[in-house]
């Protein structure tokens, strides 16, 4: 009898409970599961770009986000661009985020092998370490991923 009391008082204080959690704010550090957030999303647009680019290969320029097929409701979680010119499709971010570091995002997350970082006016690939020098007009900390046209 008395299980069946607490039962109903547990059942009862579920729906006051959920109410209360969902507007709690969490203050810790981001998870490895928004780190992987990050990198997806940058992942999505650097693949929308791609996608233009094979449908109009003599465009070069910035490829505006209207011209692009992202999916339905898509938010940049970063500042993502691209410029293509001199043979080379550029997807970066323009202003590196405060909220995470490329570094960490692509250390801690390592799924997409084509997403480096720049640092020192490198990039660095989570593969192969230095890749070499970046390009002037992206900023040091920037997520970065370089395709060469052919």
């Amino acid at each position: 009898m008395y299980i069946l009391a607490f039962l109903l008082f547990f059942a009862a204080a579920i729906p006051i409970a959920s109410g209360y959690f969902q507007t709690v704010t969490i203050t810790e550090a981001p998870s490895v599961t928004k780190r992987a957030g990050v990198t997806e999303n940058f992942g999505i647009y650097r693949y929308a770009v791609l996608n233009y680019m094979e449908n109009n290969t003599t465009f070069t320029g910035t490829v505006p986000d209207s011209a692009l097929h992202l999916p339905p409701n898509f938010v940049k979680l970063g500042d993502w661009t691209n410029l293509v010119q001199g043979g080379f499709i550029v997807i970066y971010s323009a202003s590196p985020s405060g909220l995470l570091s490329s570094a960490i995002l692509i250390k801690s997350n390592t799924t997409d092998k084509a997403i480096s970082y720049t640092a020192n006016g490198r990039v660095i690939s989570p593969i192969i370490g230095d890749s070499g020098p970046s390009f002037a007009f992206v900023p040091d900390g920037a997520l970065i991923s370089v395709i060469q046209q052919y």
